[in-house]
């Protein structure tokens, strides 16, 4: 059960760092978190590169170090599919985050959806994988058919207090959401 616990943990830090990327309200650097500029010729993650500020409730301001990677900063940003485009001058990026309307509200909802049924799909896989090591345990009679029978119940309750658990993410994120 113990592979069960560490898949589950692994799933659910993914599904938490999936939503922070989806901002609710005021957009906060971990917008940027997964953002990796070609820096002196490797990729290198933005904040590494660069000092990132929240301005005010829909501004970024991201001065880079060296200023010879505004370019490279500006087209990893691009890349990156945040939905806005940087505003450069010859000191800074500007990512100015037009307010979230309803639609787009709505369309965040979805996305957050469909991040939790990932995380759900991975529980469910991982399931699949302990059941079949459980069955491989019974056959070469590690196991007998009584012992299968509560392993495979306990699995089965942990998947589904770990589904519990994403829902519960979920409907926080879509709380934050939907709060105006």
């Amino acid at each position: 059960m113990n592979d069960f616990n560490i898949g589950k943990v692994k799933a659910l830090d993914h599904l938490k760092d999936e939503f922070s990327k989806i901002r609710a309200g005021r957009p906060g650097s971990e917008l940027l978190d997964g953002v990796m500029v070609e820096a002196y010729g490797s990729p290198t993650p933005l904040n590494q590169v660069a000092s990132i500020s929240t301005v005010d409730s829909n501004m970024i301001v991201i001065s880079p170090w060296d200023k010879s990677l505004i370019q490279d900063i500006q087209k990893a940003i691009q890349a990156s599919n945040l939905g806005v485009n940087p505003v450069v001058d010859s000191e800074s990026l500007k990512l100015i985050f037009p307010p979230l309307n309803e639609e787009k509200r709505k369309e965040f909802v979805k996305l957050c959806g469909a991040k939790a049924e990932e995380a759900k799909v991975s529980l469910r896989q991982l399931r699949k994988e302990i059941m079949q090591e459980l069955d491989k345990n019974k056959k070469d009679g590690l196991l007998t058919e009584d012992q299968l029978k509560v392993e495979e119940k306990k699995l089965q309750l942990d998947v589904d207090n770990a589904n519990k658990e994403v829902d519960s993410l979920l409907s926080e994120k879509e709380k934050k959401l939907m709060t105006i």
